[in-house]
């Protein structure tokens, strides 16, 4: 049961949820639902270790499919020093209750998003060669029917590029072709590969949001 403990021990935190997500136009999730999915959340894990009840599994799998969704934004919003925290410390707790639907379509969505998130944290502050290794991280995702079909976000690869990172992004490109299956997966590919490769910057365009 050390997984419970683990989503517990962070679910304990409290979170400075505050407008991490832009506008209020961009903004899906605010602070109170936020903070009220993450106390269901251990309401529900704390029924299914008690007791197995199977609704609160299916109650659980719904939240989880909120929290999933609130990290998919952050994969793509401007960071700074007033939302880094709270961002870092939502990817940490999805990655970590991720690994208890390992079974279900949006586990893929989870890596994916919940390690591109903190790479961007670790490129905020500096550290690259991290930045680096969650960007792999969350090219080696299963997929998700999302992923499969739309592809991968390409926000944090665009800023490792723009730091001259090309080897590592490149990388990420060939291992996101792994689970991007659709017809439009591998033109998209080359093209941003011409573009690299002729020193400029990629038309990434919808996969800076995905």
């Amino acid at each position: 049961m050390k997984k419970f403990a683990l989503v517990f021990m962070y679910i304990m935190l409290i979170f400075p949820l505050c407008n991490a997500m832009g506008s209020k136009n961009k903004q899906n999730y605010t602070t109170e639902q936020i903070k009220e999915n993450l106390e269901l959340l251990e309401s529900e894990l704390h029924l299914i270790k008690k007791d197995g009840d199977d609704s609160s599994k299916i109650r659980s799998m719904k939240i989880f499919y909120n929290m999933s969704s609130v990290v998919t934004k952050y994969a793509s919003i401007n960071l700074n020093s007033n939302n880094i925290e709270t961002i870092n410390n939502y990817a940490e707790i999805v990655l970590n209750v991720a690994s208890i639907y390992k079974g279900d379509w949006a586990y893929g969505n989870a890596i994916h998003h919940g390690n591109l998130v903190l790479g961007r944290v670790e490129l905020f502050k500096g550290n690259i060669e991290s930045a680096k290794n969650f960007l792999k991280l969350a090219s080696e995702t299963k997929g998700s029917p999302q992923l499969d079909s739309y592809g991968p976000n390409m926000t944090l690869a665009r800023e490792l590029l723009l730091k001259g990172e090309k080897a590592a992004v490149l990388e990420y490109f060939d291992t996101c072709l792994v689970f991007w299956d659709s017809k439009s997966a591998v033109p998209k590919i080359k093209a941003w590969k011409k573009a690299i490769k002729a020193g400029k910057e990629p038309k990434f365009s919808s996969h800076l949001y995905y």
